[in-house]
């Protein structure tokens, strides 16, 4: 681990400005965030979180900034991030990708891509990976979080359609 940097930190000073996302940080994001990596280190000693905040108001950027903040401190971790279809989970794990691959990201993590870079799933140098699918996909078998305490974590974001 290269860095130590909070995921609160991680999402509003990195993360939406060096991404150029057109996303106003605001308190409640301060909120999720905490919580969110309390939840992704094992902390809170429970097994759901449940963030349940308006449409276009940063759910899914707060996500993948997780996963791409917790592989940078845990090049280990596992993650499974589905979404109502197949098209947008792969959209994130997409995202996630790119995040890591940025100058930006390599510059504040040592963690690296390893050689699998689909559009549904990647693996890290240290031995993570993240899937990708929709809710009727075909995710059994694969695991999230089972390498130990704070070892990743199934993101279910939008899982069922808007109408």
């Amino acid at each position: 681990m290269s860095s130590t940097i909070s995921l609160w930190r991680y999402f509003s000073e990195c993360f939406v400005p060096l991404n150029g996302l057109q996303l106003p940080v605001k308190a409640l994001h301060r909120g999720v965030c905490e919580v969110v990596q309390r939840a992704a280190l094992g902390d809170l000693g429970k097994s759901f979180v449940v963030i349940n905040i308006p449409p276009r108001v940063g759910k899914t950027k707060l996500m993948e900034a997780a996963v791409s903040w917790q592989l940078g401190h845990l090049p280990d971790a596992q993650f499974i991030y589905t979404s109502y279809s197949n098209e947008l989970a792969k959209t994130s794990v997409q995202y996630i990708q790119k995040t890591m691959t940025s100058p930006w990201y390599q510059e504040l993590f040592d963690t690296r891509l390893g050689g699998v870079r689909q559009a549904d799933h990647f693996t890290v140098e240290g031995g993570g990976n993240v899937y990708g699918d929709g809710v009727n996909g075909t995710l059994t078998g694969l695991g999230a979080g089972l390498k130990r305490r704070g070892g990743g974590f199934i993101v279910i974001d939008d899982p069922t359609k808007p109408n």
